[in-house]
């Protein structure tokens, strides 16, 4: 579930990087992302994106409803480091 709210919520242009958290509240799940968002990028649009998007794609591919999910925007950065690769 992690992997798949990653992805999403990368996809949205401006986002740097996130880090995804999942807590189950009753039959639902409590999500919290986050964040480091590019400078050049409208904070608070960005974050509506990826809450829209998450939950929208979460509902409809795996069929479970989100009770939230939250943006914290942890930095406002130029910098991006890729992921390193452990072969």
């Amino acid at each position: 579930m992690e992997n798949l709210i990653e992805k999403t919520a990368r996809h949205v242009r401006g986002v740097r990087s996130v880090k995804i958290y999942v807590e189950r509240k009753g039959n639902r799940l409590l999500v919290t992302i986050k964040a480091i968002i590019s400078p050049e990028s409208n904070v608070p649009d960005v974050s509506k994106e990826i809450q829209q998007r998450v939950y929208d794609h979460i509902k409809s591919t795996v069929g479970i409803e989100l009770a939230d999910v939250r943006i914290l925007v942890k930095n406002i950065s130029n910098d991006f480091k890729a992921k390193q690769r452990v072969e």
